[in-house]
């Protein structure tokens, strides 16, 4: 009897023993399932800004200082394709010089593969609402720290831009607005600071140095 009752406790402790590793499985799975399980209505954490393919080609690009003015304007001469890493391109202003190809193309494939790790959705909020966010993000009309790239493209495929306001918390990102063909306009995005970079550099940068 005394043999027949241990091996009855011994089986009871192996049979909860199990069943509470059961639970702990189902209990880890469902909270995968549910974490794994993103609404329709969030936006992804990080997407690409602007949906360029292999066909888009550019032909002009721009940058604004903070007044709102041309600070340098480029053109494409060749190899124009965002897809292309060789393009040829030209400063107009301030003055007429060919430009450097690395940094002019290091540039343009930077804004090709731009992505937001945040987007802050804007467009259902009332005006009143909507405008404090923009001033609380430094993308106002009235910032005055506003920086604008604008780039134009071959063949009518339109004009994109991109509006860097103020940074983050966290000094590494800022908050961006773009616009442009299939880009939702009322967005806030939030982006890596490098992309702030073209406009710390001066005409020397842009200069081409190669000696022919």
């Amino acid at each position: 009897m005394a043999r027949l009752k241990k091996f009855l406790l011994e089986h009871r402790k192996k049979t909860l023993l199990a069943l509470l590793i059961v639970i702990c499985v189902v209990a880890s799975l469902l909270i995968w399932r549910r974490s794994t399980n993103v609404k329709k209505d969030v936006p992804p954490e990080v997407i690409n800004i602007f949906s360029f393919d292999g066909t888009k080609r550019a032909e002009r690009l721009r940058l604004f200082d903070s007044n709102g003015k041309i600070a340098f304007d480029f053109s494409c001469e060749m190899f124009c394709s965002l897809s292309q890493i060789t393009a040829v391109w030209n400063i107009e202003r301030p003055i007429k010089f060919p430009a450097s190809r690395p940094n002019m193309n290091a540039m343009v494939s930077s804004i090709a593969s731009l992505r937001a790790v945040r987007i802050i959705p804007l467009d259902k909020l009332a005006v009143e609402q909507y405008q404090r966010l923009l001033e609380e993000y430094g993308l106002d009309d009235a910032a005055k720290d506003t920086l604008t790239l604008e780039m134009t493209l071959r063949d009518g495929q339109g004009t994109y831009r991109l509006r860097l306001g103020k940074k983050t918390a966290l000094d590494s990102f800022m908050y961006a607005m773009a616009s442009g063909p299939g880009v939702n306009s009322k967005n806030v995005y939030i982006v890596p600071e490098i992309i702030a970079r073209p406009f710390r550099e001066k005409l020397d940068y842009w200069r081409n140095k190669e000696i022919f």
